[in-house]
């Protein structure tokens, strides 16, 4: 009687072998070939940046056979992002001189573990300002005093010193936008309320730090340093909307002052209402697109001026902002 072991090697160590996998023939000369079937599993792992991405073809990323066909779908970029090529690699894990193949997505897993890399590329047209906080600040005779930063909702409510007062704050780093491209800069943010009342937003015109300067007093309204951005922000609803506000003008403002952020404030709302905030998943967001300058002259003769004629320029059926 022969008993047969299997000894592993190099990349083969984590292969296991059954007696189901294991095949053993010989001849009269008492040589014999022991074969198995059984296939090294190993993991896959990803790293994505500028996105997200999966991996399809086993159920089990931890533990994938060799030989098995996945693959790698990226087709979901992070906002400042392109959907379109993003840069796929696959490599031994722990080894990135070892590449494996990959052709439109797909790959064949190795005897070895491996790293699934996908890296979008950045959309050269926007700039995507960090959200810094989000917080509140809350006074009056029937709710508690209080000031509190990146919370999932923050407050806000009429504007007043008495009664239930509230506004809910936006800080953003704009050190990243360059002013000299700045074509528009928009601001997208969900907000709800019980009742649908309109509301109204400023942004503050002096330096205000949100985690130590909003202590849920009536002078946190800062209604000496702060400017109008819309004064008629349309009603709310219960389960949320999400609403999109140009602030062109604030940025470009706190930019030729040679600030690095800006902060947005929202209140004016009677019924009670909140805002989205850092810690949820439908967070404030701020882009800025660019733009370059282009210089156009207009001629017409003598017979053709019109006195007070509006003249616009469009790209297709758009009117570009001049």
């Amino acid at each position: 009687m022969y008993i047969v072991s299997a000894v592993a090697k190099d990349d083969y160590k984590d292969l296991t072998v059954t007696p189901q996998e294991i095949t053993v023939s010989g001849n009269l000369a008492g040589v014999f070939t022991v074969t198995t079937t059984a296939k090294v599993k190993s993991a896959v792992t990803t790293a994505v940046t500028g996105g997200t991405a999966t991996v399809t073809g086993a159920t089990e990323l931890k533990s994938v056979a060799e030989g098995t066909e996945l693959t790698v779908v990226a087709n979901t970029p992070a906002l400042g992002y392109l959907a379109a090529d993003p840069t796929i690699t696959v490599t031994k894990t722990g080894d990135a001189d070892t590449t494996v193949t990959v052709t439109e997505g797909k790959f064949t897993m190795p005897a070895y573990p491996v790293t699934v890399t996908v890296a979008y590329a950045a959309d050269p047209t926007i700039t995507v300002a960090t959200l810094n906080h989000t917080a509140h600040s809350q006074w009056g005779s029937h709710v508690p005093v209080e000031g509190t930063t990146d919370n999932e909702q923050e407050r806000f409510n009429l504007d007043i010193e008495d009664g239930w007062a509230a506004l809910a704050y936006m800080d953003f780093d704009i050190s990243n936008i360059d002013a000299s491209t700045l074509y528009s800069a928009e601001l997208t943010y969900k907000a709800r309320s019980d009742k649908g009342y309109p509301s109204v937003m400023y942004y503050l015109t002096r330096d205000v730090d949100l985690t130590t300067d909003i202590t849920g007093a009536a002078a946190d309204r800062f209604t000496d340093a702060r400017k109008a951005v819309n004064l008629a922000i349309p009603g709310l609803a219960k389960d949320g909307v999400i609403l999109n506000q140009d602030v062109t003008a604030a940025v470009v403002a706190r930019k030729a002052d040679s600030k690095t952020n800006v902060i947005f404030a929202l209140t004016g709302n009677s019924g009670g209402a909140y805002l989205y905030g850092k810690a949820s998943t439908d967070a404030p967001t701020l882009v800025a697109k660019k733009g370059v300058p282009v210089t156009f002259t207009v001629t017409a003769g003598e017979d053709e001026k019109v006195a007070g004629a509006e003249i616009s320029v469009k790209s297709g059926n758009d009117v570009v902002k001049t």
